[in-house]
């Protein structure tokens, strides 16, 4: 069963994306249909054009989890729709209230992705409400071009970051900086999902410190606190590069990847448990990256490591 924090987290940001572009159609579509009682004669074109995006946003999202590939066509649906509306626009009004939609997109694409691609698409995100601003139809002040760009790109460092810095506290393990369980539970998934898509398996290494509950007595705990975060370090330091490195519990570290057979996950193991200051043993599990990591090949890899320990006692 997967911890309540990751699956919060992911849930949570699985809905948001699809609760916007919900809203958003169901905004526009009650646009269209006032329009028809328009004694002016305004039309609702661009929110036509917008209901209609929007929708194939929310069809890309469709599956439980879905891919890299339909996650960017929802992203972009919801970029597209109010920069639709703005095109058509030709009162002011209207372009004020079309911002609001990109202002909690761009909080979306801060909280949820890594920074650098974060920040490129909230870029591109102030370019294209800005582009869809100047060509509207109405008559808008020219410093409002600036101003869609400071409030996109203001809204997304001043409160997306701060979506970003709680949900990654939530994860992560605050002494080693690793993964704890919840945020493992969260990677793994990810992980998963990848190597499904190569059609590669995916390991589990799990690693225990020999004898730590003695480096706590004889040391102390600030001792031990410099045991963990030391081979915290060397494992994130030696791992391939895209494998994920948490720290599960107490002295109980896990990493993970993908691609590896059983010879070279062993080897890979071996060399992450070189150059300690204490002694570490290690065990491993390889499966089918769309079985549940915690449930299946975590059980199996820790008792690989209980049966080499006691290998090492009875010899």
């Amino acid at each position: 069963m997967m911890p309540n924090a990751a699956s919060s987290v992911m849930d949570g940001r699985r809905r948001v994306l699809p609760s916007l572009l919900a809203v958003l159609m169901v905004l526009y579509l009650v646009a269209v249909f006032a329009s028809r009682f328009d004694t002016n004669g305004a039309g609702a074109v661009g929110e036509m054009w917008a209901s209609a995006v929007a929708a194939i946003g929310l069809l890309a999202l469709a599956p439980r989890r879905p891919n890299p590939v339909r996650q960017g066509i929802a992203i972009a649906c919801a970029a597209a729709a109010p920069a639709l509306t703005m095109v058509f626009h030709e009162y002011v009004e209207g372009q004020v209230w079309a911002l609001i939609p990109a202002m909690f997109l761009a909080l979306y694409l801060r909280a949820t992705y890594r920074v650098v691609l974060a920040r490129v698409l909230c870029i591109a995100l102030a370019a294209l409400s800005t582009t869809a601003l100047l060509l509207s139809p109405a008559p808008v002040p020219i410093l409002w071009a600036i101003l869609y760009v400071v409030c996109i790109l203001g809204a997304a460092e001043m409160f997306g970051a701060l979506g970003a810095d709680l949900i990654a506290g939530a994860l992560r393990d605050p002494l080693t900086a690793t993964w704890n369980r919840a945020g493992f539970t969260y990677a793994a998934a990810n992980l998963a999902d990848g190597a499904a898509r190569r059609w590669e398996n995916i390991a589990v290494i799990v690693f225990d410190v020999d004898h730590f509950k003695a480096v706590n007595d004889r040391l102390g705990h600030a001792a031990g606190d410099r045991v963990l975060t030391d081979v915290a370090e060397r494992l994130t330091n030696k791992a391939p590069a895209g494998s994920v490195v948490a720290r599960l519990g107490g002295d109980e570290f896990a990493v993970l990847v993908t691609g590896h057979d059983a010879g070279q996950v062993d080897a890979l193991a071996q060399e992450l448990i070189e150059g300690h200051r204490v002694g570490v043993t290690y065990g491993t599990a390889l499966g089918d990256p769309n079985v549940d990591v915690l449930d299946s090949l975590l059980p199996l890899a820790d008792a690989d490591m209980y049966r080499r320990k006691a290998l090492r006692r009875s010899g």
